[in-house]
């Protein structure tokens, strides 16, 4: 209901973005042209609105309807709904990303990190930006990473296959979608040091680290030097990171702390703070997840609710408070300048 409602205040505004498409009737004595707008191109873009309008216009074609008015009383072809009734699905069920999200997706610093805490929409984020950039400059090469193909699998490639159907072709061998711009988007893992072998050699425009601090800092040094290539495309590394794991303390100095070694620009990196709170749409479908993380152990509710950066496990502290307002007294921090 929300959904709808909003859109129907937004029903008076110009609307920029959309689909135009054109089909003719298989007797080829009658055919269709048709646009149907969005007010972003994170809508326009989805595969599943395109789909929208391709039947919107095979409906066109089959019941020839007088007027736009018309059209949105008929049955859809391929449905038992009216295309009003599919329009206010579509409205309903197509993705648009929360304030988060659109932060995450419109930065352009060559790197980002996004996240901090659990259920912040992360893994939406990271494939719809690589669907984005993979359709906006044709023949760019993409390369997501996770630790293993199994998080790989259940996280992005199983959900990418549905939503790029009928818009990019998957190899399994080779872990890759195919644009028809010429566009790539691999999936690469990385559980071992033997892992990136693989990647000896290996030019990438953009690349994905999705849940980073579960890597090795030489790890994704590694992945960084594979940022190349001589073309005019843009060249990023995004990372989606939780507090904790053996990549922690490099994201920390990074993003967090912003301690920069000889080398680093410090405009060159930006941080994107996401919560569970602020994934409305996670809280909506599965309410009882932020009550899990209010009763995990209080560390871990720490770092996965409310994105605290230190407090964390597995390292000398089980509890790491860096103050610099108790650098004077050293009280309260673990942090003591020389």
């Amino acid at each position: 209901e929300k959904g709808l409602a909003k859109a129907a205040k937004k029903a008076s505004r110009i609307a920029a973005e959309g689909v135009a498409y054109a089909k003719v009737a298989a007797d080829g004595k009658s055919g269709v042209v048709i646009e149907i707008n969005a007010e972003t191109d994170f809508v326009a873009k989805n595969a599943d609105f395109r789909t929208f309008v391709e039947t919107c216009a095979d409906t066109v074609l089959a019941e020839k309807p007088a007027d736009v008015d018309a059209l949105m009383d008929v049955k859809a072809v391929g449905t038992e709904m009216t295309v009003a009734e599919l329009l206010r699905e579509k409205i309903l069920t197509i993705g648009r990303p929360n304030p988060r999200q659109r932060e995450f997706l419109a930065c352009e610093k060559k790197y980002v990190a996004f996240g901090g805490a659990r259920g912040g929409g992360k893994s939406w984020a990271v494939r719809t930006k690589a669907m984005l950039l993979a359709l906006r400059y044709p023949g760019i090469r993409l390369l997501i990473v996770r630790k293993t193909y199994q998080e790989l699998e259940s996280n992005h490639i199983r959900q990418l296959r549905a939503e790029l159907h009928g818009a990019a072709q998957y190899k399994a061998t080779d872990r890759t979608f195919t644009f028809a711009n010429g566009s790539t988007l691999e999936f690469g893992y990385c559980a071992s040091d033997g892992d990136m072998d693989r990647y000896q050699g290996a030019e990438y425009d953009v690349i994905f680290l999705d849940e980073c601090t579960q890597l090795k800092e030489y790890w994704m040094r590694q992945f960084a030097a594979c940022l190349r290539g001589v073309n005019d495309f843009p060249k990023r590394i995004y990372y989606t990171c939780n507090p904790g794991g053996p990549g922690h303390s490099y994201i920390k100095r990074l993003f967090i702390d912003r301690r920069f070694e000889p080398g680093e620009k410090p405009d060159d990196y930006e941080f994107i703070p996401a919560r569970v709170t602020d994934n409305k749409a996670l809280l909506a479908a599965q309410p009882e997840y932020l009550r899990q993380l209010e009763a995990l152990p209080r560390r871990l509710r720490l770092a996965w609710l409310e994105g605290r950066w230190d407090i964390f496990q597995g390292q000398v502290f089980s509890e790491f408070t860096d103050d610099p307002t108790h650098y004077a007294d050293r009280r309260f921090t673990h942090v003591i300048p020389a």
